[in-house]
């Protein structure tokens, strides 16, 4: 059994960076057997890429892709596409993995389910340096309602078996396909809220995900996360999460799944009266009574 780890890297922290990049070199137990990790650099200016080759050059379980800017969602769909392992796992270039997530995982994955979500912590960049435990009591089966969890849209605390992401044509949304363009400048290809339409159509195919109890990652919350400057420089955040839902409630029609249109619908309900309405773009106002 095999895991890929995929990272975007763009403009991060060194600091920050650095954690993350030394956590994944120096997981306990990883080979190129059980394990690889799929750094792509997303059009860093702060020389990332540098750090990222002379890093490769000492690991033999990890690999360096370079490209042109693209945003988040592009390259997480492009390391989906190249990896090799059986199942997929994310990971953020502010964030880390503990040690033992490899040794975890892999004994995880031995019973073979389509999607696992294991444990987290929360670090706040600059008040605290404190862990907080977030899902520290869930194990079990979750079913379809997992979606009303403000836990379940986060895509680095899963699991994924890769097939199943290729069978049920599970991806991240692609600016100027999927869902509008929203951003201008170096967050042209920026999508809000990308989490949750990826993880509501994968929890809407997969029906059951496996909590699991162990730890895997310690997740930084920062004040400058790209995320809020976007929300901050264009003071368009809500009009932007609105437009993943609607993205998402024409995958459902499409689909015909009825339990992911109701909560696309409860979705865009939530943050179109909030919304900067004069902004949507034509054609994609809402296609029910809000």
């Amino acid at each position: 059994m095999k895991i890929s780890l995929i990272c975007p890297v763009w403009n991060t922290p060194r600091e920050l960076f650095q954690a993350c990049l030394d956590s994944v070199v120096n997981l306990e137990g990883a080979t190129e057997e059980n394990f690889e990790a799929i750094f792509i650099d997303d059009g860093s200016s702060d020389g990332s890429y540098a750090i990222l080759d002379a890093a490769a050059k000492r690991c033999p379980y990890m690999k360096v892709i370079h490209q042109k800017n693209s945003g988040n969602c592009v390259t997480r769909n492009r390391g989906i596409k190249m990896a090799t392992g059986d199942y997929i796992a994310f990971l953020d270039c502010d964030d880390y993995l503990y040690k033992d997530f490899l040794s975890n995982a892999l004994e995880t994955v031995k019973s073979g389910r389509d999607v696992y979500q294991f444990n987290f912590y929360k670090r706040y960049e600059k008040d605290n340096p404190s862990l907080y435990p977030v899902f520290p009591h869930c194990n079990g089966d979750y079913l379809f309602p997992i979606m009303q969890s403000q836990t379940w849209v986060y895509a680095w605390a899963k699991l994924i078996k890769r097939s199943f992401l290729l069978e049920h044509d599970v991806w991240f949304p692609v600016p100027g396909e999927d869902i509008p363009r929203m951003y201008r400048g170096p967050f042209r290809n920026y999508v809000r809220a990308e989490d949750n339409y990826f993880c509501a159509l994968l929890s809407a195919e997969a029906m059951v995900t496996k909590l699991e109890t162990w730890f895997g990652v310690v997740h930084v919350q920062r004040d400058s996360s790209l995320g809020k400057r976007t929300k901050t420089d264009t003071d368009n955040g809500y009009l932007g999460i609105y437009l993943v839902y609607r993205a998402l409630w024409d995958v459902a029609r499409k689909r015909n799944n009825n339990a992911l249109r109701e909560f696309a619908e409860i979705g865009m309900r939530q943050h179109w009266g909030l919304a900067d309405r004069s902004r949507c773009p034509k054609g994609w106002e809402p296609p029910i009574v809000m």
